[in-house]
């Protein structure tokens, strides 16, 4: 299993650490920060990815998955609103080994847009992008899953498992 909470925690944690502002989960009935801060959205918890699970000799099976989140500076101003957002994408993009102690891989970075807004009588400026992480889902080995298949029937020819 993804473990959702040491992941989110590991990257708001370094990512605050290195653009020296706030990060908070979007969309939250929570306090709010005051401007600057960046918001993000796991958009896609997981992305389910083609194949199989790979045997571990720790006793796990593990398979690579995505997950995607949406990366959002909020500012008082254009110019602060992309600096922030270029500081947030530069960590991504050049500190990828400090995440990935945490077996956290940034496999894409989305380009950098404008995410502004009219908040009821001024604006709040927004520049954003998304980023997808590689993840491993690993599963506990049960023992149903132990032992070897000794006959399978395939289309109708029975086939038998020797020596």
């Amino acid at each position: 299993m993804i473990d959702y909470e040491k992941i989110r925690n590991t990257v708001v944690d370094l990512l605050k650490q290195y653009t020296g502002v706030e990060v908070v989960l979007a969309n939250q009935a929570a306090h709010i920060p005051e401007r600057p801060y960046i918001s993000f959205t796991i958009t896609s918890p997981m992305i389910a990815n083609n194949g199989t699970y790979g045997r571990y000799s720790d006793g796990f099976d593990r398979k690579p998955v995505k997950q995607i989140w949406s990366i959002t500076s909020h500012t008082e101003t254009t110019d602060e609103a992309a600096v922030i957002a270029q500081k947030a994408f530069d960590f991504f993009e050049r500190f990828y080994e400090v995440l990935a102690e945490h077996e956290i891989v940034v496999v894409r970075l989305g380009n950098i847009t404008n995410r502004d807004t009219f908040l009821t009588v001024d604006y709040e400026y927004r520049c954003g992008f998304d980023v997808t992480f590689g993840l491993m889902n690993e599963t506990a080995r049960l023992e149903l899953d132990e032992g070897e298949i000794e006959t399978a029937l395939v289309n109708s020819i029975r086939i038998e498992r020797k020596g």
